[in-house]
């Protein structure tokens, strides 16, 4: 078979080719892809503007609208830091030393000795005291932080209130627990001296992390997450379990001899 010339070429017109069996049906489309803007010029581009375009993309909107609801949150808090006059908040501090300090009294209740106890004194107790100390400075922390102006204010918080329910619970076992002729010189110095250390070393380990979390809350310019003060109240749990633990043990072997 015969190739064509150079003038029979150049007489093969653009809808011969089209003409194809293969291609018919298919100009237009082809025709589009060769001719779209003399191979991908602007016009043939998509719009991406600002209006309809991936700005309009829902994921982007969010993000934006989350980005904005963040920023006017720290602005707000920092109007409330500045705007907080201290000399408005001179009772807070001992207001909540005491209402800390008294709310924590009730568990004293759950004290007792026996073997039937022996889980709520060396378990029970601990959790609901620790827990009870701080309850009321971790919820002023989580609501309005800026009603503390440093982390040391929830640290004094937190000792004074060990201190105040130290000194309640060392009175009811002073005069209503302890029997008079078994209370003794030894127990007296005992109570005054290492339980009471116990409540405020406790209580000022949990007021330390929310000290913390004050301190993030400050710098970040936003709410103050309570929950990541978990890990000093479970410390200061597990130390008050462990002495109790150890004082029921005490009891029960002097008990028996």
């Amino acid at each position: 078979m015969e190739r064509p010339t150079g003038a029979a070429r150049s007489a093969v017109t653009e809808s011969d080719i089209f003409n194809e069996p293969a291609l018919r049906g298919r100009s237009a489309e082809v025709g589009d892809s060769v001719n779209r803007e003399a191979v991908f010029g602007d016009s043939a581009r998509p719009d991406v503007s600002d209006s309809g375009g991936i700005g309009d993309e829902p994921a982007l909107s969010s993000v934006d609208a989350a980005e904005a609801e963040r920023r006017n949150r720290s602005a707000w808090l920092e109007s409330q830091w500045r705007n907080t006059s201290r000399t408005r908040e001179w009772y807070l501090i001992p207001l909540l030393m005491v209402v800390s300090g008294f709310a924590a009294i009730v568990c004293t209740l759950v004290k007792g000795g026996g073997g039937s106890m022996a889980l709520a004194i060396a378990v029970f107790a601990p959790v609901v005291e620790e827990t009870s100390k701080i309850i009321v400075p971790a919820m002023v922390l989580e609501k309005r932080p800026w009603r503390f102006s440093s982390a040391a204010e929830l640290l004094v918080v937190c000792a004074f209130s060990g201190l105040i329910f130290a000194t309640v619970e060392n009175l009811l076992y002073f005069f209503v627990y302890i029997p008079k002729d078994k209370l003794t010189i030894g127990i007296l110095l005992w109570r005054l001296s290492v339980c009471t250390l116990l409540h405020v070393s406790c209580a000022s380990i949990s007021g330390f992390g929310l000290g913390r979390v004050w301190r993030a809350a400050r710098e970040n310019r936003s709410m103050a997450e309570v929950s990541r003060a978990a890990g000093y109240a479970v410390t200061a749990m597990v130390l008050h379990g462990l002495y109790n633990f150890g004082a029921l043990v005490y009891a029960l072997v002097t008990q028996g001899s």
